[in-house]
């Protein structure tokens, strides 16, 4: 049975990266799954070298090799942060905090009662595409500081600065809404109910920009910590 030394392990890191596994994090699974899976092997095949186990090993990963994997990873770490964002986002409607929500819903209608009603989805869809813009802006910027970082890359980090995955559809499909669905149905409402659909419907798209642009990025440090202890005593 091959005993694998910290050359082996050095390898295996190496042999992850080059088949297109940047983050640590999901490397290290992956080193810890294929170092369990070559030991095993040498017990059956004693004759085999470390890197003849390596190949063998690595055919169990299919004709697609990490890819699967990563996949799988890679969902499962977006429906975290689907939660991350719901919990986030709830606590925005909690006491204290529904406070400064309901004052900003205080202002937002008293600014758009000063606007005529037909104009109420206009306001509406700049409001969503301004704000969605200057988001994706800012997550944009922090995505290109983190390529440039040379600091170890985790898929969890690449996650929150990509919006989970949803990226432009998180703006996108608030504006499909209101372009094809509100702009035609709030001239027939009652103004009072016109403006309060909108003045709510901005607050809670603002919100959700501020979450997912500005307070979850700025609590990934805490987040991977949390997530990821022992990677991190390991740096």
């Amino acid at each position: 049975m091959i005993t694998l030394e910290k050359k082996h392990i050095d390898h295996l890191y190496d042999f992850v990266r080059r088949h297109f596994v940047p983050w640590y994090d999901l490397q290290a699974e992956l080193v810890d799954h294929l170092a369990t899976g070559i030991e095993e092997l040498s017990i059956t095949h004693p004759d085999k070298s470390f890197q003849e186990l390596l190949e063998m090993e690595f055919k169990k990963f299919g004709v697609h090799g990490f890819e699967s994997v990563v996949d799988r990873k890679r969902n499962a770490l977006a429906k975290e942060y689907n939660i991350m964002v719901f919990r986030r986002m709830t606590a925005f409607f909690r006491w204290p905090v529904i406070l400064e929500s309901l004052f900003l819903m205080v202002l937002l209608y008293w600014m758009i009662a000063l606007v005529n009603p037909e104009w109420l989805w206009v306001v509406l869809y700049m409001t969503i595409f301004i704000s969605g813009m200057v988001g994706f802006i800012k997550l944009w910027r922090d995505k290109r500081k983190e390529e440039k970082s040379k600091e170890r890359k985790w898929l969890l980090r690449d996650i929150i600065l990509n919006a989970g995955g949803s990226g432009a559809a998180l703006f996108v499909l608030p504006l499909q809404l209101v372009q094809f669905y509100l702009s035609d149905h709030l001239e027939e409402l009652d103004p009072f109910w016109a403006q309060f659909i909108v003045v709510v419907f901005m607050v809670i798209f603002l919100r959700l920009i501020q979450v997912v642009c500005w307070v979850i990025p700025r609590q990934i440090d805490s987040v991977l910590e949390d997530r990821y202890k022992a990677y991190m005593r390991a740096e």
